[in-house]
Order: C-alpha cells, then sequence, then structure tokens
C-alpha cells in the first residue's frame, strides 16, 4: 500500500511512519582508496553497525560545577533540559590547573559534583584531560609539557572516579595551535596520550580512553588527497608505530569548512577540498580502525539562521548514525554573551542577568529532542532516496527497531533555502502512520 505525503519545507524535514517492508540491499564495506601516499595503505573497513538513535545523543558543555547558588541553578535547569532531550552522555574539561592548581593539591569536589548531578539525570560524563598547567610547562608552551605530571593527574582522576567515570578523553584539538602551543608537536602528544592512558588503565582497568578530538586540518601540503583531513593522527603514529595500543576510541570534530556548511557538502576551495561529514567519518574509521566517537559536532547561528542550525543538527545526527558512529556530541549547551560564531553555537540562547528559565530556547534544542522523540529507539537501516525515486539533492534515511521492522523515514533536501512542497511517495503497512517536521510538528498527509 502506498501513500503520497506532502512535505513542507523539505529543507528541515523529518519524516515518520509506519513502513511496510521492502526488500533492502546490505551496506556493504566501505571502499577504499588506494592511492594513499600515507603511512600503509588503506584497507576496506567493514560498515560499522548503526546505534539506535539515543545510543549517539550527547552535548559537549561547560556545565558549573561549584555549589554557589546561582551555580546549583544554572546546572539543574541545563542538566534537567538536556536530559528531557535523550541525552545520554556529556563531556566537560576537567583543566589541570582547576583540579591539581599546585603539584599534589588535588581538588575533586568540583568535578564530584557534576558527576553526581549528572547521573540524578542519568547522564555519563566524559572527562576531557587538558591545557597547560603553569608549574608544569614552561612559559605556556605545551611540547615543553612534564608528561610525567600529566600521567599523574590523569591518573588520580581515574583513581577518585573509578566507579563513576568510563570515559577520558586526552586533550582537546592537539592539532590546532589553539589548543597546542607555540606548534604542533606529534611527537610530544604521542607521548602525553602514552602516559596517561597508561596511568588512566592502571587506576582503572576498565576505563576507555579517547585520542583527544581532532579539528579538521587545512593544511596545504596535504592535499588533494582527502584523508589529509586528520593527517595528524599519521604524524604521532609515525613517531610512535605502537600509538593504537594506547586508546579505545577515535574522536573527531567534524566541523565544515568556516563552520558554515550544510553536513552534506563538499567544497573545493582553490587547493582544499572540504569533504562532507560523512567522508570525514570515513576517513577516520579507515585510519585508527577503532571506534569514531564524535565529541564535537556544530554549526553557529550567527550567519545561518536559528532554523538552519536546528536542520543541520537534525541531519548531522542522522548522517554519522548511518554511518557507525558511537556517539556524537553537539557543541554546545549555551550561547555566548559576545558576538562572535564562537557564541552562537549553543541550544540556548543568551539573556545577560537574566535567571536560566527564562533563557530563550532555539529550535537547536527542539531538533535535538525530536530525535529523541520520533528515532530514539530506532537506527538506521538503508538510505532509500534512489528508491523513493527523489531528486539528487534530496535524501532519505530508513530506521528499523530492534527487531529489524522498518518503522521510519527521515527525508529532508541538502539544496540550500529549498522550501517547496514535495510529494514523497512512502511504502507502509495497514497501521498507524503520521508525519511529522524536524520540531515533531504534524504535517498534511494526503
Amino acid at each position: 500500500m502506498k501513500a503520497d505525503a506532502m512535505l513542507a519545507c523539505l529543507a528541515a524535514a523529518l519524516l515518520l511512519c509506519g513502513c511496510g517492508g521492502e526488500e533492502r540491499g546490505d551496506r556493504s564495506a566501505v571502499p577504499a582508496d588506494d592511492d594513499s601516499d600515507f603511512a600503509g595503505a588503506f584497507v576496506p573497513v567493514p560498515a560499522a553497525e548503526p546505534s539506535a538513535m539515543d545510543d549517539l545523543l550527547g552535548v559537549s558543555v561547560h556545565t558549573c560545577w561549584s555549589q554557589s547558588e546561582g551555580c546549583v541553578e544554572w546546572r539543574e535547569f541545563e542538566l534537567s533540559k538536556l536530559e528531557e532531550a535523550g541525552v545520554g552522555i556529556v563531556r566537560r574539561d576537567f583543566t589541570w590547573s582547576a583540579v591539581e592548581p599546585q603539584p599534589d593539591d588535588y581538588r575533586m569536589d568540583g568535578p564530584r559534583t557534576l558527576i553526581e548531578s549528572a547521573a540524578s539525570h542519568n547522564i555519563e560524563v566524559i572527562a576531557l584531560l587538558d591545557y597547560c598547567n603553569s608549574w608544569a610547562c614552561e612559559n605556556g608552551a605545551t611540547s615543553t609539557i612534564d608528561v610525567d605530571a600529566f600521567a599523574e593527574y590523569a591518573g588520580a582522576i581515574a583513581a577518585e572516579f573509578a566507579d563513576e567515570l568510563t570515559y577520558y578523553e586526552v586533550w582537546n584539538e592537539e592539532n590546532t595551535g589553539r589548543f597546542w602551543k607555540p606548534a604542533l608537536d606529534p611527537y610530544k602528544y604521542g607521548e602525553l596520550l602514552k602516559a596517561a592512558y597508561t596511568a588512566i588503565r592502571g587506576a582503572d582497568a576498565d576505563s576507555q580512553v579517547l585520542f583527544g578530538g581532532l579539528a579538521p586540518s587545512y593544511e596545504l601540503s596535504m592535499f588533494p588527497h582527502p584523508h589529509g583531513i586528520w593527517g595528524f593522527y599519521y604524524k604521532v603514529k609515525y613517531y610512535h608505530p605502537d600509538i593504537d595500543d594506547y586508546f579505545d576510541i577515535f574522536a573527531i570534530h567534524p566541523y565544515v569548512l568556516a563552520q558554515h556548511g550544510a553536513p552534506e557538502w563538499e567544497i573545493p576551495v582553490l587547493e582544499i577540498f572540504q569533504p562532507s561529514l560523512e567522508q570525514m567519518v570515513e576517513y577516520a574509521r579507515q585510519m585508527a580502525k577503532k571506534p569514531v566517537w564524535i565529541t564535537e559536532m556544530g554549526w553557529p547561528s550567527l550567519y545561518l539562521s536559528e532554523d538552519t542550525q536546528a536542520a543541520y543538527l537534525a541531519r548531522g545526527f542522522i548522517l554519522a548514525a548511518y554511518h557507525g558512529v558511537r556517539r556524537v556530541l553537539w557543541y554546545t549547551s549555551w550561547d555566548g554573551l559576545g558576538d562572535t560564531t564562537e557564541d552562537r553555537f549553543g541550544l540556548f540562547g543568551r539573556v545577560p542577568n537574566e535567571p536560566p528559565d527564562v533563557q530563550p530556547i532555539k529550535p537547536a534544542y527542539y531538533a535535538l529532542k525530536a530525535l529523541h522523540e520520533l528515532l530514539g529507539e530506532l537506527r538506521p537501516a538503508e538510505e532509500v532516496s534512489s528508491s523513493l525515486a527523489l531528486y539528487p539533492w534530496e535524501r532519505a534515511y530508513l530506521f528499523e527497531d530492534e527487531g529489524g521492522e522498518p518503522r521510519a523515514v527521515a527525508v529532508w533536501s541538502i539544496a540550500p533555502n529549498d522550501a517547496r512542497d514535495a510529494v514523497v511517495r512512502i511504502p507502509y503497512s495497514d497501521g498507524p502512520f503520521a508525519v511529522y517536521d524536524m520540531l515533531v510538528s504534524p504535517l498534511t498527509v494526503d
């Protein structure tokens, strides 16, 4: 049986239905490039089994962890809203200087407050171990870092929270000059990761260690070969051939060029090739042969509209899920009070001098919540754009329940400013059938 569903604003729409079964092809191994000039040839990696949407949902946060009255109010509001949206994990800096301001002077009250508060909302925490400490780095130069001292700090956190924490990410965007000063140092990062991993596992054998989330690299010398986007990993592996033995999860931050392009776009700019989000994920899977997590993903609503930000959020999570990413963490909860792109990534806006419960809630938050409410227990099974006879710039993904029964289809257009009405013919059974947009507003079904 077939029905015609009319979707308004296709660029941002989610189509959900009770679907009848059709025969679907198997997802084959990801094709490998055989022209790589990096260390070792690329070997095909079997397609990762997609996770249920709820298993992915996370947010990279800057949640206050003090016990002050104002901090408690903001923290509880944030964590409550994230729990409502189905978020099961957050990532937060356990900055070295905040945890150990002087050698062997550990301040664990703040981290414990955060961990316990998050747990009360059924949210896990990734401890992000990062940044130089004034007494362990010369003049703030990361490459002078005392590796043994950093490992002691990492091990102390793992020992303190062995019963509460599982995941530890070692540094943030160590392949950028912003977070590793004064210049990138893959040899030193390899030393740091190995020492931290050894200390963390020594304190908690059940822990999982993440390779520090990499930002996309646009070094011209690495192009046109697109795998250079995560080329820092190869540089670390060049100096430390055994580095794969010292992390469990490969973390990436697949921000698009200038943080404004759609997640599906491939953008050639002069000598730079900007892969799509899907390509960036597959390159990461090919490299480390480890589970891939996205510990930061986001688009700012400064030059993009808030509705476009929300659409990109929904599409980014669906694409990442389809390509086997195990966790995806949106960056971030709150907008800042400034007027830069960095201040507009949030799920919530900011109005100065007002309490959290009157702060604006952006469409991106409702899009995140819609993923939970409409697709939470389902997993993407197949891209069905062709079988639904969509245009080349339109996408459709079939979602199944745990038993392999088709339950939903997500449909959108990747064309910018595409607000057409479109007819989409969806196979479905005699059961209930409903159509919603990405904010869970019902759409007309004819």
